[in-house]
């Protein structure tokens, strides 16, 4: 198993939320949880296009206040 580097960034302390994993957050039905989840939650998001999850992260984190990590990552994709 590969922990991603910011894992440990994501370690919880009590003034901090709980964490979502959202996939095919660029883009429709993935984009429009990620909008509900973000009131509420910090995120990981993750989809193909890295340029579009970034505008969604900077998009949320803004209006939110929480934090967004971007995976860009074909999850179709055995290695991914």
């Amino acid at each position: 198993m590969v922990i991603p580097a910011f894992a440990g960034s994501l370690h919880q302390t009590s003034n901090q939320r709980e964490i979502a994993l959202i996939t095919g957050a660029s883009t429709g039905i993935g984009l429009d949880l990620a909008r509900l989840a973000a009131q509420d939650f910090d995120l990981i998001i993750t989809a193909r296009d890295k340029v579009k999850l970034e505008q969604v992260a900077a998009q949320l984190q803004q209006q939110h206040s929480n934090r967004v990590h971007v995976i860009p990552a074909d999850l179709a994709q055995a290695d991914a």
